[in-house]
């Protein structure tokens, strides 16, 4: 049965939420603040019309793919997403041998995180993951934004943090990545109040 936000209030004071519960500060040890451990941002790509960037669109990742993405700004479909879990913990495995402990996981709402799957991951590694909430920037808007208010944004983060993601026990343990355009679009202008007021 779940809490009442007032006990989860006062049982989270001094505490840190992770997708597996709540752990004492002095528990997080080396932490990395801002990583990307399951993330899909293809959706905020297109196709270029130029045939040599098309080409690296497509191109699987490999260090060339990466000097042309760094270099000459080409975009690359394959380094938009990270989808796969055994990878991923892998990954974060290396990182818990060299000493690491937690991990801020920023994807949030319009970067189709995972909350599921960074649960998963926690399990197997042991690591403390922190899930973001609240929305990126308006291109990775879902289309229904246009409808939310400033007020139905803000009871959006304080549910997933009170009651949980899709009413699971797992609950996101900080407001972010929350991003701005330039110039802020009429949706960020909502986002931007909503997640400070949650």
């Amino acid at each position: 049965m779940k809490m009442g936000i007032e006990t989860m209030q006062q049982n989270a004071v001094r505490k840190v939420q992770t997708v597996l519960g709540l752990i004492d500060p002095e528990a997080m040890g080396i932490t990395i603040t801002h990583e990307h451990l399951l993330v899909d941002e293809a959706h905020l790509y297109s196709e270029p019309y130029d045939p040599k960037e098309k080409a690296t669109f497509y191109a699987p990742l490999t260090m060339e793919v990466l000097s042309r993405i760094y270099y000459a700004g080409h975009s690359n479909l394959e380094s938009t997403t990270l989808l796969d879990e055994e990878m991923a913990i892998e990954e974060a495995m290396h990182y818990k041998q060299a000493g690491g402990s937690t991990l801020v996981e920023v994807s949030s709402i319009g970067l189709r995180r995972n909350p599921e799957g960074l649960a998963r991951i926690a399990r197997t590694t042991g690591l403390g993951i922190i899930m973001g909430s609240s929305y990126y920037v308006d291109a990775s808007h879902p289309p229904y934004m246009n409808d939310k208010s400033e007020e139905e944004i803000t009871e959006e983060i304080v549910s997933e943090i009170f009651q949980g993601f899709d009413n699971t026990d797992i609950h996101p343990g900080l407001i972010g990545e929350v991003g701005c355009s330039w110039p802020l679009t009429k949706n960020e202008r909502k986002v931007l109040p909503a997640s400070a007021h949650a």
